[in-house]
């Protein structure tokens, strides 16, 4: 239905950063979002999981965040 896509459009999405991020940083609501496709290592679900956490290195725009890229 037309009403669901755009719940379906977040479900099969991965972690991205939206801004450049520099070691140290921490990742919030202004510097990752999730996008498509959901190809990335970090999905959706685990979105919530990821604010707050500290970037192990620095991260280029638009680049999927990966599980070894927080610290």
């Amino acid at each position: 239905m037309k009403e669901e896509q755009p719940t379906i459009d977040f479900a099969y999405s991965c972690v991205v950063s939206i801004k450049e991020i520099k070691k140290g940083e921490q990742f919030s609501y202004n510097n990752i979002w999730v996008k498509r496709p959901g190809t990335g290592e970090i999905k959706v679900v685990d979105f919530e999981n990821v604010i707050g956490k500290k970037a192990k290195r620095d991260i280029e725009l638009n680049t999927q965040i990966k599980w070894d890229d927080i610290g």
